[in-house]
């Protein structure tokens, strides 16, 4: 029974929806790399100075120049293509300077009144499971940024995001400015920000100023795009090839009081993400801060990745297995994910056709309301205990709570415990009838495995 649950941060229940990162955990007593950790090298770092012709503060630049930066650009594309070929990541130093990078974090302090715990999927499949805040596996607090998104409407390279409509978008508001995707959100953090001259009833005009209300986070995806492009367009590009579209953005801070991210892989039901593209902006980041990322590439050692200001990791989303060790000092980041054409469309299309992504047949998507009640119980199997043995009467009341779950949280759950093994038809009354067959100490095993996984 020590194996009945594992938390797996798969990916997201559908294609567009709202569950936008949920990577897969790897759980205790798997097989992990014996290797130390190293951390990077100077010569493995490029020089980002490159992609700064994108930023807010250097946009204005004459043809000549322009046409100069895209070449210098197409170069630093090819070297980093080659790495993510050979290593399977990379690493850039110097997007900013001290300032932009000042300017950068304070657009996100600015925001993070708003940040919300992250979440984790539990669950074997994409579409199975229960988002759970599990803070000692995944402490960060994120906010999802919408708009800005590359559209260049003279190649296919990508296109304005899916994942809202003009009907999401007040009266006046700009869906394209970089703003919080929350509605309730972008209100209130526009009367933060807003002169009260602007505070007017009726619909609100546009000013010019809130296309670039974010203009320095603007300008830095601005940055990181302009890169991707030059990786789709490189020769012997490899697995970024297809590569069309990104993510919305993910605005994350990780809280000094040791908030980690256990180890994991961004994409492991074929969501489409390819390659996994941050960027850091802590400035005088030292040895004792802790808060690294730890890339885990197959037969080698693991990479430690200090997160100082102005600097980009890529890895691909797919297949690298990574972490961040636990912050001793605030550590602010930016994730966005890059689709490959060809699997989002897969995963777009069995989103639309079968209610999930990645594995299964024949079930019935899962709703809100049946994942809701699977998240409630799962939280009671696993939140339970506090440290003492568990008892019969405990199995007992977990199965009468069985029970009474409808019969697609039942179906979560039977997933969540017992993955593949799971019949399709699963009724309440089965989860009960496993849940009575346990004896106590199979109840304290599986809790104790989630304990090692959550502390390892």
């Amino acid at each position: 029974m020590q194996k009945l649950i594992k938390a797996l941060l798969s990916d997201a229940p559908t294609a567009t929806g709202s569950h936008q990162h949920s990577p897969s955990v790897e759980a205790a007593g798997e097989s992990l790399p014996k290797l130390a950790p190293r951390p990077v090298r100077a010569d493995e770092v490029f020089d980002a100075a490159p992609l700064r012709s994108q930023l807010a503060s250097e946009a204005k630049k004459s043809k000549t120049q322009s046409s100069a930066a895209k070449k210098q650009i197409a170069r630093l594309a090819q070297q980093v293509a080659e790495r993510l070929a050979s290593c399977g990541w990379a690493v850039l130093d110097g997007l900013f300077d001290s300032s932009e990078s000042a300017a950068v974090r304070a657009e996100m302090e600015q925001l993070e009144p708003h940040f919300h715990a992250s979440e984790i999927w539990v669950g074997h499949q994409a579409a199975v499971g229960a988002q759970m805040t599990m803070p000692d596996i995944r402490g960060d607090r994120v906010l999802w940024m919408c708009g800005h998104h590359p559209q260049r409407s003279s190649t296919p390279w990508s296109h304005a995001n899916t994942s809202q409509s003009g009907s999401d978008f007040a009266p006046g508001e700009d869906p394209h400015a970089l703003q919080p995707c929350s509605s309730s959100i972008r209100q209130t953090a526009r009367e933060e920000t807003a002169k009260p001259s602007l505070r007017t009833g009726g619909a609100r005009r546009v000013q010019p100023s809130e296309r670039w209300l974010n203009r320095h986070l603007s300008g830095m995806l601005d940055a990181m795009d302009a890169l991707v492009l030059g990786l789709k367009e490189a020769p012997n590009t490899g697995r970024c090839a297809n590569l069309a579209d990104r993510s919305d953005a993910m605005l994350a801070v990780y809280p000094e009081t040791g908030a980690r991210f256990q180890r994991h892989v961004d994409n492991t039901a074929g969501d489409g993400r390819r390659l996994t593209f941050l960027c850091y902006m802590n400035e005088e980041w030292g040895a004792t801060d802790g808060g690294e990322l730890c890339v885990h590439p197959t037969g080698s050692q693991p990479v430690l990745v200090a997160p100082a200001a102005g600097r980009l990791a890529l890895f691909f989303a797919d297949a690298m297995p990574h972490e961040v060790l636990p912050a001793r000092r605030h550590r602010y980041s930016v994730n966005v994910w890059y689709y490959d054409t060809e699997e989002r469309a897969r995963a777009e299309h069995e989103a639309a056709t079968r209610g999930r992504i990645g594995g299964g047949t024949g079930a019935a998507p899962i709703s809100d309301a049946d994942n809701a009640a699977a998240k409630g119980f799962l939280q009671q199997v696993l939140g339970g205990g506090n440290g003492r043995p568990a008892e019969r009467a405990e199995l007992e009341r977990l199965a009468n709570e069985a029970e009474r779950l409808p019969s697609g949280a039942a179906h979560v759950v039977a997933q969540v415990t017992m993955g593949s093994r799971a019949a399709p038809d699963v009724k309440p009354t089965d989860v009960a009838a496993s849940l009575r067959a346990m004896v106590p100490a199979a109840l304290d095993a599986l809790r104790g495995d989630l304990s090692v996984m959550r502390t390892s």
